[in-house]
């Protein structure tokens, strides 16, 4: 309870008058003496008992209207709690702890303040009350707890550089073990990556805490090679994009960190524009290129640094036997269109295979096996367990099955129309960046395969297999031939990449080096157990053996930075989208069940009314004694 005008409590002990006057009046009964009671008349001793009880009364009615009289020049006020539920509440705290609640606002990271706010709002909590924690992030997410529980796991919460993750479902289930009525509060500085989760149907109406405003804001959005793919023999330069997320234009300072090596640039950016900012150091040697961009600076720290890790490809040499060199033309020209194409490509026919030594090609390509001898199998066989790698290109029946390890060859067909890709899988690396393209070509011809020890990769029009993949070794098989009568992917833009990737997938020359905080880096390794160092230090991760190869998967990658897996490097950066500090509008949280609050403000209610309520009241009831 407050007063607007507490110098008027300082009247409240002259409410005590009734009681003084009382006793005033006490002290001056006199005491008269009379010579006979004889002619006095017997007075009843209910009638006396009355008569004091009554007295007592107007005294405390009189007394109780100077009270609350008096009090209500002091003007009382009282304040109601927030919560909606009153007293015992299960409390479910959602907090966005992704990396654009780094943002400082007044000194402070708007992360440090919604903290605050939840300590504040804990305060408020009935003893009882039970409280669930999540972080958007999802790397969070405690049962009921005591609040007292949850103030301490606070204390120890910073700031991710995670993306949101966290699903209302997830929620639902937790608020399903509530004891008692639920509210749930969302601490976020309601950026657009809060879209997705706030359009979600919440177990119960949400209490939305905006902790955003209006921020400026750069970073750094990518970095790569400016020719995009780094080909051997040619000159070679980083490349990287910065982009202005605010309303007004800024001039940066981005510096190239790549070991030893440190290049300076400035750099003019206009409202909301994004901006390729190229480097002057020539890269012309085969390797792994790793360090940094930075810009300085600003408000928002996580996006000023973008770690890269960039591969310069050596030629990979790649073994083309077939039987008709017609048929090995258009494959020819697709993996080396020029003097730089990444592969060093040699064309034999089948014939050649027992004369040459296979160990040197780190890729063999068979275009329409048909007539091997089981001699040559076995040489494939041993180049196979010694580490190198198959590319099947079949259509025509084998005259001996020497496949059926992959395979069973159930014939093939020429179509009177065509067939489209219609099944990918898009989670195979080979395939993720190409995953809609691939389905632009037509297969005219192809050869009807059943997989035995292989998955499928594409599936043509009615689920016919079209890509397989050996589940023990490094072999691809293609039911179909590079040629145009075959298939127009000859003449698809996605021809290149499609059989640029799969060599480089065969060669083990690994495809994605950037990945985004927390997710998983999948990398083949030549041992089960492999060292990694990263920006937590040194350790070492034991791998799985998955088709015939150790793959090891690395999920401590929470932390931006370089990370070395045995002699692969990678580079994890944050979300560049965190980086936009635009807020969501609020036509997007129209019509949506969601209560806005800025500041955690409990309801004043006046209490002067209703104290001249009850001073009214009092007088009332001594003038109906009186009368009575």
């Amino acid at each position: 309870m407050s007063f607007l005008a507490p110098n008027f409590l300082y009247l409240l002990p002259l409410s005590l008058i009734p009681v003084v006057i009382h006793f005033l009046h006490r002290l001056r009964l006199e005491k008269i003496y009379f010579s006979s009671l004889f002619f006095l008349r017997e007075t009843q001793r209910e009638r006396f008992n009355w008569l004091r009880i009554k007295e007592i009364l107007l005294l405390l009615f009189r007394t109780l209207f100077l009270f609350f009289l008096l009090a209500s020049l002091s003007k009382p006020r009282c304040e109601r709690s927030p919560l909606g539920i009153k007293g015992e509440k299960s409390l479910v705290l959602v907090l966005d702890d992704t990396y654009s609640m780094m943002y400082r606002e007044k000194g402070k990271m708007r992360f440090e303040l919604a903290k605050e706010k939840i300590l504040e709002l804990l305060s408020l909590l009935a003893k009882k009350s039970e409280v669930s924690l999540f972080l958007l992030s999802d790397r969070l997410a405690t049962p009921f707890l005591p609040k007292d529980s949850i103030i301490k796991i606070l204390d120890t919460l910073s700031c991710s550089y995670l993306s949101p993750r966290l699903s209302v479902e997830k929620i639902e289930k937790k608020t399903s073990t509530a004891r008692y009525g639920t509210e749930i509060y969302f601490f976020t500085d309601l950026q657009e990556n809060c879209r997705e989760i706030i359009s979600q149907p919440w177990p119960a109406p949400p209490t939305i805490f905006d902790l955003g405003g209006e921020g400026k804001n750069c970073g750094v959005r990518d970095v790569n090679w400016q020719e995009k793919l780094a080909l051997p023999l040619e000159v070679n330069h980083i490349a990287s994009r910065i982009k202005n997320y605010a309303e007004e234009g800024v001039g940066l300072k981005v510096k190239l960190q790549l070991k030893e090596r440190e290049e300076w640039q400035e750099v003019f950016l206009k409202p909301r524009e994004e901006k390729e900012v190229v480097f002057k150091s020539e890269f012309l040697e085969p390797g792994d290129y790793s360090g940094r961009v930075e810009i300085f600076t600003d408000s928002l720290a996580p996006d000023n640094t973008f770690y890269f890790s960039l591969k310069k490809l050596d030629k990979v040499p790649v073994l083309v036997l077939g039987g008709e060199r017609e048929r090995m033309t258009f494959l020819a020209k697709a993996l080396v269109p020029t003097e730089i194409s990444p592969f060093s490509l040699t064309l034999l026919p089948f014939s050649s295979l027992g004369q040459i030594d296979l160990t040197q090609f780190r890729v063999v390509i068979l275009v329409d096996p048909l007539n091997l001898r089981l001699g040559e199998r076995e040489r494939l066989r041993r180049y196979l367990r010694g580490g190198g790698s198959l590319f099947l290109l079949i259509f025509s029946p084998p005259q001996v099955n020497l496949w059926e390890d992959y395979f069973t060859f159930l014939g093939n067909k020429r179509e009177e129309g065509f067939l489209r890709v219609e099944r990918v899988d898009s989670l195979h690396p080979a395939l993720a960046a190409i995953r809609d393209e691939i389905k632009s070509f037509r297969v005219f011809a192809y050869a009807l395969l059943r997989p035995n020890r292989a998955k499928v990769l594409l599936n043509l029009t009615g689920g016919v297999p079209f890509l397989l993949e050996a589940r023990e070794e490094r072999v691809l098989i293609l039911s179909s031939l590079f040629q145009p009568d075959f298939t127009d992917l000859v003449y698809k833009g996605v021809s290149i990449p499609f059989l640029y990737r799969f060599l480089f997938y065969l060669a083990n020359l690994t495809l994605e080096k950037s990945y985004l905080c927390g997710e998983t880096i999948r990398v083949s390794t030549p041992s089960l157990i492999t060292e990694v160092k990263g920006p937590m230090g040194s350790w070492r991760e034991t791998g799985e053996i998955k088709e015939g190869r150790i793959e090891l998967e690395l999920q401590k990658t929470s932390l931006p930075g370089i990370y070395q897996i045995g002699e692969e490097t990678f580079a994890l950066n944050p979300d560049p989208r965190e980086g936009d500090l635009t807020r969501l509008k609020e036509r997007d949280l129209i019509g949506r069940k969601l209560r806005m609050i800025k500041e955690l403000k409990s309801e004043r209610v006046d209490l002067k009314g209703f104290s001249l309520i009850f001073a009214f009241f009092f007088i009332l009831l001594e003038f109906f004694l009186v009368i009575f």
